[in-house]
């Protein structure tokens, strides 16, 4: 079911739509089924270490926001009646449960009488499965109103997130599910491989006081290790809104009781090992009652996503991203991905500002929007650290047909929201055209650049002789920092990295012909075809991280996972705790422009991997430096380690290319009787340095 860029856009049926999806991630308040959560509101944090501060701030009357700041490992699980409460973690920070047992296993349990609790950040490590009738990661039994956001859940005893009893109006969004160790056999429940992450209602009586658990399922992944209950549902109404599930363990995902369940802009593999039996395994077995499970323009075996039932439409507002992009943007934000202060200010992923807010556009009542899926031959170029999108590679026009449309392209989205008569809008190798906006009739383009710097757009009147009609760029639809007539055909902004910016258009008739962002001291771009989304932008000076999920420089670009528990890195007195995992599959590409150092920051000492095929072993330090001149080098695995950071240094005076860890001829401690023979290579202090004239130099030449 995946389209390329330019074989048309697929139908979505949408209820309203709103901005209630985002490429980033990040939302300031509940939404869905779980809108109204407000938890502790605006209260002073509660910093907690341990689990009795945390058990006891929990438990608390009055409204709270609670802040972990250390990881704590649960000795048996917290059992209690939470209301008015937030609870989050700083980045990194893990709560930990090593019971395997029926009666001690288990992180969180809220029970009944629980309402208005907001869990966000959180990272959830458990014991692994274990089919001993034990506990869950964290568990609703019996709560209301609530909502769960950037959570990670790992190896849960008896499963990662479970709600039943009188648990109703629930949204879970960009929560990350799960195995990463073996499950252990036989247990009192006989199921020997039970990784079976989350169900919903523990029997055909359980439900909630109306009948039917109410949840929002928004941008979650259900990925490596999880088998079974991706949900597994009684007595319940489900909305999965642009979800991703990438088991291959999986043998089904959904098996419904009394429950419906409508799938918007969803992601789905075919598991290879999957049970047989059963043509839909994503709605793979009826338990009986009244059923109903819907596909609305989801990625992945057509042949399994078979329609059935009555399905009614979540009564919220909601737009749908396509289907693949999300995927994309699941990958780099899911999981317990912000920055969370202990004053309790939160970031966006990747994020160095605290949060804020950006709205959009407002709601419309449609019945139907349009998507497409993004293409790697889509035309965006990139020099130096700036990066152009200048649509010359649409060989055809793409219709963005219908009222209301999402339309997403190599990092940039371009949302329609038309209660007017205008609809003729397109995607053509001329530019991202619009028939006619007013107030009412709004059309933009969305983008949130990765660093500081400009962004530049251009752009003409489709009716010459009208210089009258203008655009603008702002922090939100209606609020411009920046607007231009036509007449002038161009108009730039100043960005900030990680906030989100609208391109709009305040007239219409008009085509946007060109978007450029430039990062803050790079050079000029030149035009070539490419992807944004790859690493053709090259780095300067600096240090590249993964904090959020992402690279934080564009000139880097990474095909694997992301961990934030395997322990962490310092560099310069700071710690560093998110890693790209260095697996089979995993491939870093960097770029670089002229003569520059790279240097590698792992965990592993005098371990191996590779740079563009050739093998490379670390210092006794873990760490690993070459010098490279403009290309792109490509980092995969060797030995099982994590990569942490990639520095990049100007080394126009370098003195020794492609400097390898097999030319560091012996390791030294600084001292002030140091004497090494002239030119001869030597690891000091950890660092690759090499000594010409008496003096001691790094491989950028700069006298150290």
């Amino acid at each position: 079911m995946k389209k390329s860029l330019l074989s048309g856009l697929a139908c979505l049926t949408l209820g309203v739509s709103s901005a209630f999806a985002g490429a980033s991630g990040y939302k300031s308040s509940a939404f869905g089924y779980g809108a109204g959560a407000t938890g502790g509101g605006s209260a002073t944090p509660t910093l907690v270490t341990s689990a009795s501060e945390l058990e006891s701030a929990l438990g608390a009357s009055g409204s709270k926001v609670i802040i972990i700041t250390k990881d704590i490992t649960v000795s048996n699980h917290i059992s209690v009646q939470a209301t008015n409460k937030t609870l989050m973690a700083v980045k990194g920070v893990k709560l930990i449960s090593n019971q395997q047992n029926s009666s001690n296993s288990g992180i969180l349990y809220f029970k009944k009488g629980s309402s208005n609790i907001i869990l966000r950040n959180l990272t959830f490590v458990g014991p692994g499965a274990y089919d001993c009738d034990g506990w869950d990661n964290l568990c609703f039994d019996g709560v209301t109103k609530a909502w769960v956001d950037h959570c990670d859940f790992q190896d849960g005893c008896d499963g990662n997130f479970d709600n039943k009893g009188l648990t109703d109006n629930i949204t879970i969004s960009w929560c990350r599910f799960h195995y990463l160790k073996s499950p252990k056999s036989g247990g009192s429940g006989g199921t020997d491989d039970h990784r079976f992450s989350n169900l919903i209602g523990s029997s055909s009586s359980d439900k909630p006081s109306d009948g039917k658990y109410s949840i929002t399922w928004a941008y979650c992944w259900w990925d490596s290790g999880c088998v079974e209950r991706m949900t597994r549902c009684r007595n319940a109404n489900l909305h999965f809104l642009n979800c991703a599930w990438t088991s291959n363990d999986a043998h089904y995902f959904v098996g419904p009781q009394n429950a419906t369940a409508q799938f918007d802009g969803c992601y789905f593999i075919t598991p290879s090992k999957r049970v047989s039996g059963g043509k839909n395994f994503i709605f793979y077995q009826n338990y009986g009652g009244t059923n109903g499970c819907k596909f609305n323009s989801c990625s992945g075996p057509s042949s399994y996503m078979t329609n059935s039932g009555s399905v009614s439409s979540p009564s919220y507002s909601f737009s749908t991203q396509n289907a693949d992009a999300a995927y994309s943007d699941i990958k780099s934000y899911c999981g317990a991905t912000l920055t969370v202060s202990t004053s309790g200010s939160i970031a966006e992923s990747g994020s160095s500002s605290s949060s804020s807010s950006s709205s959009s556009s407002s709601s419309s009542s449609s019945s139907s929007s349009s998507s497409s899926s993004s293409s790697s031959s889509s035309s965006s170029s990139t020099s130096g650290s700036t990066t152009t999108w200048n649509f010359s590679q649409f060989s055809s026009t793409v219709t963005l047909a219908g009222s209301n449309y999402t339309y997403s392209y190599n990092g940039l989205t371009l949302v329609g929201n038309t209660t007017s008569s205008y609809t003729s809008d397109y995607v053509s190798k001329n530019g991202f055209h619009c028939n006619g906006a007013s107030t009412s009739s709004i059309r933009y383009i969305k983008y949130t650049p990765s660093a500081n710097g400009t962004l530049t757009v251009k752009f003409k009147s489709n009716n010459t002789s009208d210089n009258n009609r203008t655009s603008a760029i702002g922090t939100a639809v209606g609020s411009p920092i920046v607007t231009a007539k036509c007449s002038t055909g161009s108009m730039s902004a100043s960005v900030s990295s990680g906030k989100t910016y609208y391109i709009y258009f305040v007239s219409g008739g008009q085509t946007i012909t060109s978007i450029t962002f430039t990062a803050s001291g790079s050079s000029s771009s030149s035009t070539s075809s490419g992807s944004s989304s790859s690493s053709s932008s090259t780095a300067a000076s600096g240090l590249c991280i993964f904090t959020g999920s992402k690279p934080s420089m564009s000139a880097v670009s990474v095909t694997g996972n992301y961990s934030t528990s395997k322990g962490s890195v310092t560099i310069n007195g700071t710690k560093y705790t998110t890693c790209v995992k260095m697996e089979s599959s995993t491939s870093v590409k960097v770029t670089v422009s002229g003569t520059q150092t790279v240097k590698l920051y792992f965990d592993g000492a005098s371990k191996s991997f590779k740079v563009n095929g050739s093998s490379k072993t670390t210092s006794s330090s873990g760490t690993w430096s070459g010098t490279f001149t403009s290309g792109t080098m490509t980092i995969t695995k060797g030995d099982s380690m994590n990569l942490y950071a990639i520095e990049f240094s100007n080394s126009s005076n370098s003195l020794d290319p492609d400097f390898g860890s097999e030319t560091a001829i012996e390791e030294v401690q600084e001292s002030n009787s140091l004497k090494v023979e002239e030119g001869k290579k030597v690891l000091l202090n950890g660092n690759l340095v090499i000594l010409k004239d008496g003096k001691t130099f790094n491989l950028a030449g700069q006298e150290m």
